[in-house]
């Protein structure tokens, strides 16, 4: 991937083979539901995804050019003994935004060598993971700091990995339960097969069915653990958490 430009075409096949692994419920029938975009699961953990990476983003950074190779340098642009900007090679190279951009920067008189500088990274060097990410973010947009500061610490939470994954699940609203399946167009009672009394939602399945409570309380928690976050109708709710006992834990 560091050598050749992949097709896109290619990429998108393999990560539709990576995704149907990801998602598949039954391995002798290899069948299964997508959940959710695989745009979303390509996110960084701490912004909500499983951080998966883009095949042909990962392919473009790999093959971003050794800045040290350029033909042209800043130097280049310059008038020499002027200390001015050549403005007939920036509109030769140009459009007029970068343009109009370039001439607004003051230069020095100092005459030092030019040194690249990569503004994605603290050390200025380019890297693969920090072009990766910024390919990835630019088409994301991103800004809400309260949920990356929650998906953030549910990774760092001291539970097997397995709970972990279901908590991703469960506050993304993507477990498969009665009425999730209804909602996929799968034909099939959403009552809960163990109460057969209310709807089988994620916050049923792990929070207010009665089963649901007798397995909490069997192992010393009074409610729900203090790492799961999950409103009423399914989806993440960083305000309610659902704990009667913050010293209960997992």
């Amino acid at each position: 991937m560091s050598v050749f430009l992949i097709p896109i075409q290619l990429c998108e096949e393999l990560e539709r083979i990576m995704k149907k692994i990801w998602w598949q419920s039954n391995q002798r029938r290899n069948r299964g539901i997508n959940w959710t975009a695989w745009d979303k699961l390509c996110l960084p953990k701490s912004k909500g995804g499983m951080g998966f990476k883009k095949l042909h983003e990962t392919n473009l950074a790999l093959l971003e050019p050794n800045p040290g190779s350029e033909d042209y340098t800043v130097g280049q642009l310059i008038i020499t003994g002027e200390n001015n900007w050549d403005y007939n090679l920036l509109v030769d190279l140009f459009n007029e935004e970068d343009r109009r951009q370039i001439m607004q920067i003051p230069l020095t008189s100092l005459g030092r060598e030019d040194r690249m500088y990569w503004i994605h990274d603290k050390k200025g060097a380019y890297s693969v993971k920090s072009g990766y990410q910024l390919l990835i973010l630019d088409s994301f947009v991103y800004s809400h700091t309260a949920m990356e500061s929650f998906w953030s610490s549910l990774w760092r939470y001291k539970i097997p990995a397995k709970v972990r994954n279901l908590h991703w699940r469960a506050s993304l609203n993507v477990l498969p339960t009665a009425n999730q399946l209804r909602a996929k167009r799968v034909d099939m009672d959403s009552h809960c097969p163990v109460c057969l009394m209310h709807e089988e939602s994620i916050f049923h399945v792990l929070v207010s069915c009665e089963f649901a409570q007798q397995v909490w309380k069997a192992v010393g928690v009074i409610s729900a653990p203090p790492w799961l976050l999950i409103s009423k109708s399914g989806s993440l709710s960083s305000s309610k958490i659902i704990n009667k006992n913050k010293r209960s834990s997992l």
